[in-house]
């Protein structure tokens, strides 16, 4: 299965909801936030990659952190359940496929599902080529057997 049918199946069953980006539970979403929310600048560029609904940008708002949003996933699924206001900032599309650059690129949690390492470094790969200033990303790691830890990776051009 596809990753794009396969969060599109999440987003049909659970709608606007944390299962639906297949992760264990809103704290631990909002706890990589927390770390990301202190990367980007004032009026900086930032390009969200498996931006899902949006909600970090609800989130970077609430928090009057002032960027110039774009979110892009590659299940339309998603983005379809984002609220109005986001809409026009989000694409379903591929970063490998994108074009333009954004002061700051960043995911949470996107590699984990492609097996295949090679698409996973081309991921990884195609958000630093479209990076100005920083790719931040977080990945997951079994740090223990059974355990699973969300690391936050920053990658800063001089």
């Amino acid at each position: 299965m596809s990753v794009s049918k396969f969060y599109d199946d999440l987003a049909q069953k659970h709608g606007r909801s944390y299962k639906a980006t297949d992760t264990s539970s809103q704290e631990a979403i909002e706890k990589r936030w927390k770390v990301l929310v202190e990367v980007p600048e004032p009026g900086e560029t930032l390009l969200d990659v498996g931006c899902a609904y949006a909600e970090f940008a609800d989130y970077l708002e609430a928090r009057d952190v002032n960027v110039v949003y774009t979110g892009v996933d590659v299940s339309q699924g998603l983005i379809d359940h984002a609220a109005e206001k986001w809409r026009p900032s989000l694409s379903c599309a591929d970063v490998r496929e994108l074009d333009g650059e954004w002061d700051v690129v960043m995911a949470q949690g996107i590699l984990y599902k492609h097996k295949d390492h090679d698409v996973a470094y081309d991921i990884v790969a195609a958000m630093w080529e479209r990076a100005r200033r920083v790719l931040a990303f977080t990945t997951i790691l079994n740090a223990e057997p059974g355990e699973l830890t969300s690391v936050t990776i920053r990658l800063l051009r001089e």
